[in-house]
């Protein structure tokens, strides 16, 4: 059965990454001007530099303990300060990891209450499984999949509870989404990257690092 899961969360996830970079014409690879690979004692991160000042950072965190955790988190925590004092309304791409696997009504309540858009969240499916689907992806054909898978497997449900999900916010909200209690970290990427390149658009991508530290 894991198996048949991995195939379901492999064709969605490759679903979501068709239908996020479909919606996307600002970054083209014939305007990259340079690329840089950085790496700390808690994340590897590469820099691509696109023409008319823009910057897309692809994130991989490099979490192995509780020191790791708490580093990570303090790294982020000197962004979101940053951003929020510098950016404005200024939207900013950042990875929201929640405190627990909300029910789907819950995160669509968090979403609504501050205006956010996914461009795609980890889930978790019931019995088991998880994965990414974009939210690209109608509900009629997630209910749709749900039908003809459980006619072999009973109360099958493919989003059963959402982790973490990827969007864009306001600067001027970042701290009063981190504060949330529902939020475990909102990851705007590393603070040197905007530090370096303050007047330039800039697109960061984290890697979730849900299930690594969420229980």
């Amino acid at each position: 059965m894991k198996k048949f899961f991995a195939a379901i969360i492999i064709a969605m996830l490759m679903a979501g990454i068709a239908t996020v970079s479909g919606k996307s014409d600002v970054l083209r690879k014939d305007d990259i001007a340079g690329q840089e690979l950085r790496k700390n004692d808690v994340e590897s991160y590469k820099i691509t530099y696109f023409k008319e000042n823009k910057v897309f950072v692809r994130v991989h965190p490099e979490i192995s303990g509780e020191n790791d955790l708490i580093k990570y988190v303090n790294q982020r925590q000197a962004t979101l300060n940053y951003l929020s004092k510098k950016r404005g309304d200024s939207m900013i791409h950042a990875t929201i990891t929640f405190n627990e696997k909300y029910p789907v009504e819950t995160y669509k309540s968090f979403m609504q209450q501050y205006r956010l858009e996914e461009l795609n969240y980890r889930f978790i499916s019931y019995p088991e499984g998880t994965g990414v689907l974009s939210s690209e992806i109608p509900d009629e054909m997630i209910q749709q999949m749900e039908e003809d898978i459980g006619r072999n497997y009973s109360k099958f449900r493919l989003v059963d509870r959402v982790v973490a999900v990827k969007t864009q916010i306001p600067a001027k909200d970042l701290l009063r989404v981190q504060n949330d209690p529902r939020v475990f970290l909102v990851d705007a990427g590393p603070v040197e990257v905007y530090r370096d390149n303050p007047k330039k658009e800039i697109r960061v991508a984290t890697d979730y690092i849900y299930p690594g530290i969420v229980s």
